[in-house]
Order: C-alpha cells, then structure tokens, then sequence
C-alpha cells in the first residue's frame, strides 16, 4: 500500500497518469476511480505479461479467462500468452486512449476506451 500512496502523492503534481506493468503472468485493465484517487480525476493501469510463458492458471486448468479478486479492475483477467497496447485516437473530437491486451496472434482480448478529458 505504500507503493500507492508514494503513487498519488506523485499524480497530484503530474496532468495525466496511465500505469503500465507486467511480470504477473496474467493480464487485466484496472481503474482506480476520480473519488477513489482523491487528485480529480481516475488512474488506469494496464498489466500485460506474458508473451513466452502464460500463467500456470492456463496451462495447468486451461482457462483463459477468469475473475481473480480485485475490485479495481474492468472486466476479466486474461491468463493466455498476451501482450499490451495503448492506442491513442487523435482523429476524434476527442482524444481517446484504448488500453489493449492483445492474445500471441494480435487479436484483441481486454479493452478499456477512455476519453482523454476524463483522465485531465
């Protein structure tokens, strides 16, 4: 929880902040909500990780998705080989970040659209 704190202590001072990680072997899209975050406006992160060996949740039980406790997150957890992507949209009215999990072939497996002005 520490590693929190130090965190939004960090975004009060910073425009936008979008967290990346990895080395779970798993992937999932998290939001940490405006009111939650206490510094106006909502934190995403993005955790992706493997692209050479999936989590054992995979190959042992051979399950691709589950819904592994976490009450920040949107959506599943992924445990398939996978890799992140964040796009972002300048084309629109406006700005829009997708925050990706793609499997090994490319396709799209978790996805989370956010506007660019929420996150300002």
């Amino acid at each position: 929880m520490n590693a929190l704190k130090s965190l939004l202590e960090f975004a009060v001072c910073a425009a936008v902040i979008v967290v990346i990680s990895g080395d779970r072997h798993l992937a999932e899209i998290m939001r940490l909500a405006r009111d939650a975050a206490g510094i106006g406006y909502p934190i995403h992160e993005v955790t992706s990780s493997s692209l050479n060996v999936p989590s054992g949740n995979f190959t042992k039980a051979k399950v691709r998705f589950a819904n592994e406790i976490n009450s920040y997150r949107v959506g599943l957890t992924y445990f398939d080989t996978n890799f992140g992507l964040i796009d972002i949209d300048w084309s629109q009215p406006f700005s829009l970040l997708r925050l990706q999990v793609r499997d090994e072939a490319g396709g799209g497996v978790l996805q989370q659209r956010v506007k660019l002005s929420e996150l300002q």
